[in-house]
C-alpha cells in the first residue's frame, strides 16, 4: 500500500490544477505509461510535458512533504560524507539535517518506503522524509564525491553496477 490516501488528488490532477499539463498532454503521458511501464510522472517528463522538478513538486504536494530546490552549497557536507556514497546513490537520498534522534533526508521517490527503512537502519534514527528532483541530488552526490579525499581512489569493483540499477530501479518505478 502507497502512502497516498484516498481522497487526495492524483499528480496528474495536481499538476492540471496548477496549469503545467493539459488533459491532452495527461491522455497522452497515460498511454505512454502503458505502453513503457513506467510512472505517470516519468511519462510527463520523457514526453517533455513537464518538467522533473514539476513531477517532484506535485509529489510532495500530494503526500505534504516539502519540495527542496537542492543546491550542494547550502548542504551540510560533513553529514552528507558520514553515508556512504554507494548507500545514498543507491537510495536516491541526500541528508539534510541531524537533530536528536530525527534524520531529515531529501529522496527523490518519498514513496519508497524501503529505501527510507534502509536509511533509518544505517543512520540509528527516525528519518524525515522530502522531496527533491533526481537530478538535483545526484548533482550534489557526484560534488561531494569529488570534493571528498578518498576522490581520486580507484572505485571499488562493480561500482559502475550500482548507478545503473538505481537508474534501472527508478524507471522501472518497482520498490
Amino acid at each position: 500500500m502507497g502512502l497516498v490516501r484516498p481522497g487526495i488528488p492524483s499528480i496528474t490532477d495536481i499538476l492540471l490544477e496548477a496549469g503545467v499539463v493539459s488533459s491532452a498532454q495527461i491522455d497522452a503521458a497515460l498511454d505512454h505509461q502503458r505502453a513503457s511501464g513506467v510512472r505517470v510522472g516519468e511519462a510527463l517528463v520523457e514526453l517533455g510535458s513537464a518538467s522533473e522538478n514539476d513531477i517532484g513538486w506535485a509529489l510532495a504536494r500530494q503526500l505534504g512533504f516539502t519540495f527542496l530546490d537542492l543546491t550542494p552549497e547550502a548542504l551540510d557536507r560533513d553529514l552528507v560524507q558520514s553515508f556512504p556514497e554507494g548507500v545514498l546513490r543507491r537510495l536516491l537520498a541526500v541528508p539534510l539535517v541531524r537533530s536528536d534522534r530525527v534524520l531529515s533526508v531529501a529522496f527523490g521517490d518519498p514513496t519508497d518506503r524501503e529505501a527510507i527503512a534502509e536509511l533509518e537502519h544505517v543512520a540509528g534514527m527516525t528519518v524525515e522524509p522530502s522531496v527533491a528532483a533526481p537530478s538535483m541530488i545526484y548533482r550534489a552526490l557526484e560534488q561531494f564525491a569529488l570534493a571528498s579525499p578518498d576522490h581520486g581512489r580507484p572505485a571499488p569493483p562493480h561500482a559502475h553496477l550500482a548507478h545503473r540499477a538505481t537508474l534501472l530501479r527508478e524507471g522501472s518505478g518497482a520498490h
